[in-house]
């Protein structure tokens, strides 16, 4: 197990961290809600915490894969905003493609 850890590239990590560090930026809001208001902290909220991770590396290790040199500070970019590139590709497939009259 140890040794599947350190084969992962770094950009993976970066990007997982990054993924995490965003959906908990939401822990900082929460004095703002009445404790009425607040999140469900059960196995959901967990699960979605490393889903967000998965997402998050799962997209830099495609880049890796492709061959990209990815620095921490994109590393971490591209964990942050994976949830919603993958949100809009998918919103994208629903919609119906539009072929321009002179095609």
């Amino acid at each position: 197990m140890m040794e599947f850890l350190t084969q992962v590239p770094d950009p993976v990590w970066f990007a997982g961290g990054g993924a995490i560090g965003y959906k908990l930026l939401d822990f900082l809001e929460l004095y703002k809600l009445p404790k009425s208001q607040w999140p469900n902290f059960g196995k959901l909220y967990w699960l979605a915490l490393a889903i967000h991770a998965l997402l998050g590396g799962g997209l830099a290790f495609v880049y890796v894969s492709a061959g990209q040199n990815l620095g921490a500070i994109v590393a971490v970019n591209i964990g942050i905003t994976a949830p919603f590139l993958l949100r809009t590709i998918a919103n994208q497939a629903d919609s119906p493609i539009e072929v321009p009259d002179e095609a």
